[in-house]
């Protein structure tokens, strides 16, 4: 196997990453870099590097919990929640949705199954939010598995 952190190697992903994309970041070679050397798609470093959040994120809570958590600015969590059509949440849920919503779920179940273990209610947005937010987490942990097999 070509040893891809000697320079000229290196210096030849950057080329390739840069002609791709002007605006790559250094994290763009470095995804890439791994990718080779891994033999993976760059795809599922992008996914591992941002699972942390994409799971605090779906477990319902805040932004500012989640950048606190992992020594992250905000400004990265709100990004990862875009890139990854997620919806950050102001404050952490009283409760995990995750844990409590089944596939296929609608608000008014969803609000149903809440009913009796929350003291207040969450507003419809924050509910069809975190909706998105499970089901968008669920999909990513399908799409980790079917790589891993």
């Amino acid at each position: 196997m070509e040893d891809i952190l000697n320079s000229e190697s290196l210096n030849k992903i950057a080329d390739e990453v840069y002609k791709n994309n002007k605006k790559a970041t250094l994290w763009d070679v470095l995804v890439m870099v791994l990718a080779k050397q891994g033999n993976v798609e760059p795809f599922i470093i992008w996914i591992l590097s941002d699972l942390s959040v994409i799971e605090l994120v779906a477990r319902g809570h805040s932004m500012n919990y989640i950048a606190n958590f992992l020594e992250m600015p905000s400004k990265e969590v709100a990004s990862t929640c875009k890139t990854w059509g997620m919806r950050g949440f102001k404050q952490t849920l009283d409760f995990d949705p995750v844990m409590v919503y089944n596939e296929g779920m609608t608000v008014d179940e969803f609000r149903a199954k809440l009913s009796p273990t929350v003291a207040i209610m969450p507003s419809d947005e924050i509910l069809e939010d975190a909706i998105i937010n499970v089901e968008k987490h669920r999909s990513i942990n399908k799409l980790l598995k079917e790589w891993e097999e």
